[in-house]
């Protein structure tokens, strides 16, 4: 998009057009509300750099020389688009989330507030915005933080404690087994040592009876455990690709699934099935245990599968960049980037929310961490 197609935006040949809408459009103080903006292309390949949208409060302010008003965005989300492109008469469209500030001032004759979205193109930044009413009441979804980064008031250290994570525990028979990737350490339930078992631990899983464990190592092993004893229980199974993830189902068939693969294995360590398509190629995020088969979420293309044992897919649904999932009683709780789903077994109902702090945490007044150099962002405005 060059000068020219600039100049013609200017006078409103060749714009896209915008539409946006808001929900509730009177909210209190704290309050999120929802919005909704579309892009309908116009007469020539709009390149999509990123959405934007923010809440932004206008106040005017008595000077001696007269009134000023004063502009200040007090949220604003952002989603990168990488250049996608938006061909004439095809549309685009995004869902945002933002949130009032729980001390923001009411909507008065000094105070107003209005949401923007735009998109952000080279050349073009086609924008529209809407009025919102805040009133005087706090929301009940003031406690919330939906900020990038939850803020601590003062500097603290974390430590490694993810189920996912360099360490990872899970219950065992009479105790309790952990991992760091590459030891494991079963322990009784007063916290002695029962045995270790040195070079394993990429992943693991424990038998439904508590006794056995099956894990994976750094050099595409899989083997399984006697967990009274920490023996190696028949012999070290070598597998085609690194194991990311292991889950023994109540059944007694035991997964180990690479990025592009599930292979189903019994109990003995035999491979029964080798699982490579689920209706086309995907890209294991998590195994979660289901009432008949497994959840699987593919990460790649944005599904949550229910598969049987044979590898047929019994159902699935669309969820945004899934990764890990744990199967609860009767519900599935899915981690997404930036977001949190939750699933019914049947799939046939998933809710995403936003996770104060998902992305991060940092410490009152430590700088907020810049992108990494090679990542795309949004160009910068006229």
């Amino acid at each position: 998009m060059g000068f020219f197609d600039s100049i013609l935006g200017m006078f409103g040949i060749g714009q896209p057009k915008v539409e946006m809408s808001i929900s509730p459009q009177s909210v209190g103080r704290g309050a999120i509300l929802t919005g909704t903006v579309q892009i309908t292309g116009g007469t020539r390949l709009i390149p999509a750099t990123a959405f934007e949208a923010r809440l932004r409060q206008r106040t005017r302010v008595k000077t001696k020389d007269g009134m000023r008003t004063d502009s200040e965005v007090l949220f604003e989300e952002t989603a990168p688009q990488g250049g996608a492109i938006i061909e004439p008469g095809a549309t685009m469209s995004w869902s945002f989330v933002l949130q009032v500030p729980a001390d923001a001032a009411p909507t008065s004759s000094d105070v107003e507030y209005e949401v923007e979205a735009s998109l952000d193109c080279p050349g073009w930044d086609p924008s529209s915005s809407q009025a919102l009413t805040v009133t005087s009441e706090i929301d009940a979804a003031a406690g919330e933080d939906l900020k990038k980064y939850h803020v601590l008031p003062k500097r603290h250290s974390f430590r490694h404690s993810s189920v996912k994570g360099d360490f990872r525990v899970l219950p065992c028979e009479g105790g309790f087994v952990t991992t760091w990737k590459t030891e494991i350490s079963v322990r009784n339930h007063d916290g002695s040592s029962r045995c270790r078992i040195p070079g394993w631990g990429k992943s693991m899983a424990v038998s439904p009876d508590g006794k056995r464990l099956v894990a994976s190592n750094k050099n595409k092993g899989l083997a399984f455990f006697d967990l009274a004893t920490g023996d190696l229980l028949g012999e070290v199974l070598h597998m085609d690709d690194w194991v990311m993830d292991t889950l023994w189902l109540k059944s007694g068939a035991v997964l180990a699934s690479s990025s592009k693969r599930v292979s189903v294995l019994n109990d003995a360590g035999e491979i029964q099935v080798a699982i490579d398509d689920l209706d086309g190629e995907f890209y294991v995020g998590g195994l979660a245990q289901a009432p008949d088969g497994f959840f699987l979420t593919d990460s790649n293309g944005g599904r949550l599968l229910h598969v049987s044992e044979a590898g047929e897919v019994l159902a699935s649904t669309e969820v945004r960049n899934p990764s890990a999932v744990f199967a609860g009683k009767d519900s599935l709780t899915i981690e997404c980037h930036r977001k949190m789903a939750v699933a019914d077994f049947g799939l046939s109902n998933v809710k995403t929310m936003k996770l104060p702090g998902k992305v991060g945490v940092r410490y009152a007044g430590a700088p907020q961490l810049q992108p990494l150099q090679g990542h795309a962002s949004p160009v910068a405005r006229r």
